[in-house]
């Protein structure tokens, strides 16, 4: 793990809290444009999509740009697959398998590594985007303590 690059996330976490765009980030719904319809829906993005930490690590990095439309799209103009984003991210931030499962996924959907319990508790009773996006500000840092075991 890169500690240096998870720092440069966590500050863009930190950054988004207070601003606009703190409903942009969501862990469930990488990508997709926003839309009033998800139970999730209390605030509108001013980019209209969605980004999840791996999308935060590569936006961080300035390895991508949000789209109006929704996703993601690399400098060279190319539209991101989600595939492409993790990819990009497990690189950016030097995460192993098994600490790429633990950072990107709540347990349950992974089934073998994700996020603690307690964050993944704090992350579903979160009532707002700024207190999503705090749950998972307080899960990098413990992640980048407990340098990547958990």
């Amino acid at each position: 793990m890169k500690l240096q690059a998870m720092q440069v996330l966590l500050t863009r976490l930190e950054a988004l809290l207070d601003s606009e765009q703190a409903a942009q980030f969501n862990m469930r719904y990488f990508g997709s444009t926003y839309s009033v319809y998800t139970k999730e829906a209390l605030a509108v993005p001013v980019c209209g999509t969605q980004a999840c930490l791996a999308g935060e690590a590569v936006l961080a990095h300035g390895l991508a740009k949000v789209l109006p439309s929704g996703g993601l799209s690399f400098k060279n103009g190319h539209l991101a697959a989600p595939n492409e984003i993790e990819e990009t991210a497990i690189k950016v931030l030097g995460l192993t398998v098994i600490q790429k499962r633990k950072l990107f996924f709540f347990n349950y959907m992974d089934g073998t590594y994700g996020w603690p319990e307690k964050f993944e508790v704090m992350y579903k009773a979160a009532k707002t985007p700024p207190g999503r996006l705090y749950v998972a500000i307080r899960r990098v840092e413990h992640f980048i303590k407990t340098r990547g075991r958990e």
